[in-house]
């Protein structure tokens, strides 16, 4: 599977579970795959339920980017740009 980029990041293809050079057809049998397990018809408890709906729109989003090539080679280029720390600023008193 593709290595993350970034510390402590998961990419797009780690959390469908292909790697980086999947093709297409890859890419949307492993989403239909986890759209299957994930659905949240599937589920009886509320609480689960709920879950299930929360990964559903992730996996929608995730799906929207790497079925699209404009997206995909947008979101493949954010992956090795460079990522500034953040600054935190204080104040002395």
């Amino acid at each position: 599977m593709a290595a993350s980029q970034r510390p402590g990041e998961i990419t797009y293809y780690e959390e469908l579970g292909v790697e980086n050079t999947a093709s297409a057809d890859e890419i949307r049998d492993a989403f239909r795959a986890l759209a299957r397990l994930l659905h949240p018809d599937q589920q009886t408890d509320p609480q689960l339920k709920e879950m299930a709906e929360r990964q559903m729109r992730k996996i929608n989003r995730i799906y929207a980017v790497l079925s699209d090539s404009a997206r995909r080679a947008a979101y493949n280029q954010s992956l090795n740009a460079p990522r500034n720390a953040p600054v935190i600023v204080f104040r002395g008193t």
